[in-house]
């Protein structure tokens, strides 16, 4: 992995490609936890972006609530809000699936593995019937009268305050998975 030459994944859409390449773009260092920012407040929205927890304290999920940011979805999947892994670190739960993922990067002298270490951003922190909770929340959250929906070209999409809806997938995460036996079937 070379944050300057790595393409975003395919995963993350064209435009996720597109900021990349755009002159002016910052890049975060870490192949788990990429993000790209491009603006005034680029530099303070990824600067000292953690290798291990990317989505938790100090990441730029975290400064953009501290900024009062919003997320804009353009015609995204309902289960592709990343700014919920945010809500994952910060609801006080019993217990929290990790991982550790060993990647190759480009490091000063060449290339090296780094450790990463973060709660599991690929199948959830918690087993949860089966089901994609991030998608139920926001389908909750936006059911709840919250965000602005629309169609932006032909893409429908979304408009979320980055605090408010952490704030109500911390709640929403507490109620469904506080306990053992609290989880939604």
């Amino acid at each position: 992995f070379d944050a300057a030459q790595t393409p975003a994944d395919a995963d993350m859409g064209f435009l996720a490609e597109a900021l990349r390449l755009r002159p002016g773009t910052l890049v975060t260092n870490n192949p788990e936890g990429r993000f790209a920012a491009h603006g005034g407040l680029a530099t303070k929205l990824i600067e000292n972006a953690p290798w291990d927890d990317y989505f938790g304290p100090g990441s730029p999920l975290d400064h953009l609530c501290q900024m009062s940011g919003g997320v804009l979805r353009l015609g995204a999947d309902t289960n592709t809000t990343t700014l919920l892994h945010w809500a994952e670190y910060i609801a006080p739960l019993p217990s929290k699936r990790r991982v550790r993922r060993h990647r190759c990067v480009l490091g000063p002298d060449g290339p090296v593995v780094r450790t990463i270490e973060c709660l599991d951003d690929n199948k959830g922190i918690v087993d949860f019937a089966g089901r994609d909770y991030f998608r139920v929340i926001l389908e909750d959250y936006l059911s709840d009268g919250r965000g602005r929906s629309g169609l932006v070209g032909r893409a429908h999409s979304q408009l979320i305050d980055a605090q408010d809806f952490v704030e109500f997938g911390v709640q929403w995460m507490m109620r469904s998975f506080g306990s053992p036996g609290s989880r939604e079937a």
